[in-house]
């Protein structure tokens, strides 16, 4: 005899390695009742839910799994994770962050982290490596411009470009640029500041001509020299052609005048001759005995130009006094220069000469006078006169 048994298969809670089910503290569940399965990070279960069946088991089996997700391939770049490259295809755990990096000359395009989530998938979007390269040139900036080497819009990655100030400028600020992200220059923007020059140094015995605490570009100076001194190395003039910096790089040089050794006076005699003849010295001449000034004075000064004041020019002096030989038997009385002498006519009618000479020399006292002293007799015909 059969009896009919009331007993109806249930199913038990099951442990779940890496996760539970959740049962809302049921302890037991009839065939075809489902069950969530829910499992610990970093797993996700295979199947969200399960079945108890009529055998009593459950169905499809609950199972957690560890998250992961795939390195995915990236043209012209490749993913880092931790700070290493990881290669495409490589399964990586939740919730593992990567970073997209392109090669030399691309940039990725969104630049972007992405992370594994625990569906499976990476957070955003995939970065596509673009070509970089810039589409024009930074910032304009005042008084300069920048030298492109002949290069035009868009400019390739790595193109450099480099600031120049113009004519009487100077770069305080920047240096060369170069094109290392898309639209983007390496460098600050370049500041371009007037050129100005210092007085430049002293000199010895002279001065230029300003005085001022800055000069601007192109200025000119002029070197002079103080009164009795002259430029001898040929500075006449200095131009500020560069910050700070003067065109011909040595100082005037101012020396004192200095004139050359007198030549000598012709019958004549240089006093004070054994110094240094330099400007503003001056020096005594003389004419020698017997001899006169026909031009110049007794005194000689060395001027700015390095020439004397006055040259002396001796000549003898003429003798205009006769009466140290004044005789009645002489004719006539010459006009002789000092050294000069001649022989006098007398008159022989009247007059014998008896001893000494005719001759008759220039003294230096302006005086004619005798080298011998002649002596005269009466003739026959002075006598028959008387």
């Amino acid at each position: 005899m059969f009896h009919c048994s009331n007993i109806v298969e249930v199913c038990s809670p099951l442990s779940v390695g890496n996760g539970q089910l959740v049962t809302h503290g049921k302890n037991v569940f009839k065939p075809n009742e489902e069950v969530s399965v829910n499992c610990d990070n970093p797993y996700a279960p295979v199947y969200i839910t399960t079945t108890c069946q009529t055998n009593r088991s459950w169905s499809p089996h609950p199972s957690c799994t560890e998250v992961t997700c795939t390195v995915p391939a990236l043209s012209n770049g490749q993913y880092y994770l931790n700070g290493n490259e990881v290669a495409v295809g490589t399964l990586v755990g939740y919730p593992s962050t990567i970073t997209p990096f392109c090669s030399i000359g691309f940039e990725p395009i969104p630049n972007t982290q992405r992370s594994c989530q625990m569906n499976g998938h990476w957070s955003g979007q995939q970065p596509t490596c673009t070509d970089i390269n810039c589409d024009g040139l930074p910032l304009t900036f005042n008084n300069g411009r920048y030298d492109i080497g002949g290069n035009v819009a868009p400019f390739a990655f790595d193109q450099a470009i480099t600031p120049v100030c113009n004519t009487r400028f100077y770069l305080d600020q920047g240096e060369e640029r170069r094109c290392i992200a898309l639209n983007y220059w390496s460098g600050d923007n370049p500041v371009c500041f007037s050129i100005t020059c210092k007085p430049p140094s002293e000199f010895d015995y002279g001065a230029y001509n300003g005085s001022q605490e800055n000069y601007p570009f192109g200025s000119v100076l002029t070197p002079t020299c103080d009164k009795g001194y002259n430029l001898t190395n040929g500075v006449h003039s200095r131009s500020c052609v560069g910050r700070d910096t003067w065109s011909v790089e040595d100082c005037p040089m101012c020396q004192l005048v200095q004139c050359p050794d007198p030549q000598p006076v012709v019958y004549g005699t240089i006093l004070d001759n054994s110094q240094l003849y330099v400007y503003d010295v001056s020096f005594t001449l003389s004419c020698n005995k017997g001899y006169e000034s026909k031009s110049g004075t007794t005194n000689s000064t060395c001027r700015e130009d390095g020439t004397w004041s006055s040259v002396l020019l001796c000549v003898p002096v003429i003798c205009n006094d006769s009466k140290g030989v004044e005789h009645e038997a002489i004719q006539s009385y010459p006009l002789l220069a000092f050294g000069e002498y001649l022989f006098v006519e007398y008159n022989s009618t009247f007059f014998i000469l008896k001893n000494g000479s005719l001759q008759v020399n220039c003294t230096a006292g302006r005086r004619l006078a005798w080298i011998d002293k002649p002596y005269f007799g009466e003739s026959f015909l002075t006598w028959l006169h008387k």
